[in-house]
């Protein structure tokens, strides 16, 4: 089984909730790509484990949604 491991994606909220908000859509958007890239030549994914810090500031909207 194929695991994508995803780490510190510190989402920051509210500006993550909108793609005209989100100062890291170019770095979302290259890991999107590179993700279709690696599943087209390894095949698809069974499990993601995302790890490290997903919020920007630990603050509770961060984790709404």
């Amino acid at each position: 089984m194929l695991i994508l491991h995803v780490s510190d994606i510190h989402f920051r909220a509210p500006q993550c909730l909108k793609p005209e908000t989100d100062p890291d859509v170019p770095i979302r958007t290259r890991m999107m790509q590179d993700l279709e890239a690696q599943v087209a030549k390894l095949g698809k994914v069974g499990a993601i484990l995302i790890g490290g810090d997903v919020a920007f500031k630990a603050a509770p909207e961060e984790y709404e949604t």
